[in-house]
């Protein structure tokens, strides 16, 4: 799985890009007009489905939380195996736009997405209704940014389908993307006006983001062929709980055993923490929506810190049932004090090598993917995925968090420490707490050096 291009700034969410493209032998590169029984998207133009929610059950819910954290661990095992680059991005993101594929896939196609995100167990319906609703529970907060009377963070999340306007969709399809993933289908002119499909595309996801994502569809990436793409995108803004002070400049021990001096940022107070076998969790609480198991609110960094020398250890082994075990071991500890480096990252990720490494395969072959629930002619046309990116951002510093983007086993608690500098590669996660789900996952192994934030 190879990362594009990782640059630092300023940035604020993350936002993932599905192509559908066809591959059309023997015949006209353009649908004269819209088959008969589908949905027609005309240009410009948002259709949806006038359909009902209905609420999964809770068993549901815990199942696709479980298997998409689970999908997301192995992508940061793909994303991280030998990198000694900073790195983020959204499993929130990357499950929600490839379940929207998956609802428009069928057989073997189908079989390798639903395997690869571990929803085997789950009836189709029931993974799409329970999917649907984790999005609308995190889809809920303040829209722009929180102030200091804020008591919640702001977090967004949005789901499109862009549809070349001539082709058309299956209204089952649909149904499903209105009803569960509150999705609606615009209409597009990949054939006759590429780029400017593409603008439309972009600018699209800049209001989304509150202008944070801007090239969300890069340059070449629409052609005559295109037929669908779609994008699914999350914004988080929270401030801390309890906020951080500057604390100067402090040594960061690299992985090559070398050291960098970053500015560092501390402050006094209450964090959940763990202390396992080669590993420390630190829980740091985001402001608002109080959560029953540790205080703060219901969002939180939780911060995978090896211990020396065990960095590619841990990394390799950091799962979903070890997080989940690790968590459990979370007590409050009331007066640590706690300094860490402030970082900033932006992550641009080509993500379809590593999906084929974890079991998606025909739904990338032109011959092989079976896309028909979206559109009859799907197979005809050797509809498939062309391209799976991920742009994701996120700013950590003395305020808060901006970001727009150990093995299973039997874990010991021991007796918590008074301070805990974090001066060494470190893995992150930003979770809801309540119910578990994983927004962003990501790995910091050489901060950035920053200016302090305005008025700071």
């Amino acid at each position: 799985m190879r990362i594009r291009a990782t640059r630092f700034l300023l940035a604020a969410t993350t936002v993932l890009g599905l192509a559908l493209t066809a591959s059309i032998a023997g015949c006209g590169g353009d649908e004269s007009s819209v088959a008969a029984g589908l949905v027609p998207t005309p240009a410009g133009e948002l259709t949806r489905a006038d359909v009902t929610r209905s609420d999964p059950s809770a068993r549901s819910i815990a199942a696709v939380i479980e298997a998409t954290n689970g999908f997301g661990t192995e992508v940061l095992r793909e994303l991280t195996a030998g990198s000694e680059e900073n790195l983020l991005f959204s499993p929130f993101g990357l499950s929600q736009v490839l379940a929207m594929g998956y609802a428009g896939a069928a057989g073997r196609t189908a079989g390798e997405i639903e395997a690869t995100l571990g929803l085997e167990a789950l009836p189709a319906g029931s993974v799409h209704r329970a999917l649907g609703a984790v999005g609308a529970s995190i889809d809920g907060g303040p829209q722009g940014p929180p102030s200091e009377a804020d008591e919640a963070a702001s977090v967004a999340s949005a789901n499109d389908l862009w549809s070349e306007s001539s082709y058309g969709v299956e209204p089952e399809f649909l149904d499903i993307l209105s009803r569960d993933y509150a999705a609606g289908v615009w209409g597009a002119e990949f054939i006759a006006d590429p780029e400017g499909s593409r603008e439309l595309i972009n600018d699209h996801v800049a209001d989304e983001t509150e202008g944070r994502i801007t090239d969300a569809v890069p340059a070449g990436m629409i052609d005559e062929l295109t037929r669908l793409i779609l994008t699914s995108s999350i914004h988080f803004e929270a401030l801390w709980d309890q906020q951080f002070e500057s604390a100067g400049e402090r040594p960061f021990h690299l992985l090559d055993g070398s050291t960098r001096t970053v500015r560092a940022m501390r402050r006094t107070g209450g964090v959940g923490i763990a202390e396992l076998a080669d590993v420390t969790l630190i829980d740091i609480a985001y402001r608002g929506g109080r959560a029953e198991e540790l205080s703060g609110g219901e969002y939180s960094m939780l911060l995978i810190v090896p211990d020396r020398g065990a960095y590619e250890r841990v990394q390799a082994q950091v799962d979903a049932a070890s997080l989940d075990a690790g968590i459990a071991e979370l007590h409050e500890a009331g007066n640590v004090r706690l300094e860490l480096p402030p970082f900033e990252i932006r992550a641009e990720l080509e993500l379809k090598p590593g999906l084929r490494a974890l079991g998606i395969n025909d739904a990338f072959d032109e011959n092989r993917a079976d896309f028909t629930p979206i559109n009859p002619d799907a197979r005809r046309h050797r509809i498939h995925i062309a391209e799976v990116l991920q742009d994701a951002y996120i700013r950590v510093d003395e305020l808060g968090t901006e970001a727009a983007a150990a093995t299973a086993g039997h874990f010991k608690a021991e007796s918590t420490p008074e301070e805990i500098v974090v001066d060494r590669p470190f893995l992150f996660a930003i979770r809801n707490r309540e119910s578990g789900a994983i927004l962003f996952l990501g790995q910091v192994v050489d901060p950035e050096v920053q200016p302090p934030p305005a008025g700071g």
